[in-house]
């Protein structure tokens, strides 16, 4: 599989955790399917999927310099998603994915952002 490249910087779930419980407020943005949020999401994430991704309406509400933090499962559809951010010029985007490429970061640990589960 070809790994997209990206300007954008990557952080681990455990360091969004780290901002979250500093007080910090993130944008966050869900590029999962909604079966996928349904079935669990990191509380106040951004439901757009990949493919309805419309990189217009995020940056008309995007405060320039303010991270976008964009997660998915396994970190390929949040870097596709990144990579479109960065077409457009955006470079505030940060991949939340797991170190290891092609593992899937643990969203359901401790160390990670609180879950909704419905």
């Amino acid at each position: 599989m070809h790994m997209i490249e990206i300007k954008s910087s990557t952080i681990a779930p455990a360091e969004l955790f780290a901002i979250f419980g500093s007080g910090g407020t993130c944008q966050l943005l869900d590029v999962r399917t909604p079966p996928e949020y349904a079935s669990a999401h990191v509380s106040g994430a951004r439901l757009m999927p990949l493919n309805e991704l419309s990189v217009e309406t995020v940056l008309s509400q995007h405060e320039p310099g303010r991270p976008i933090y964009v997660l998915c499962h396994a970190g390929e559809r949040a870097r596709k998603a990144i990579e479109q951010f960065e077409r457009a010029g955006c470079y505030d985007c940060v991949l939340v994915a797991a170190r290891k490429p092609g593992s899937t970061p643990d969203f359901r640990s401790t160390a990670a952002p609180p879950l909704c589960f419905h």
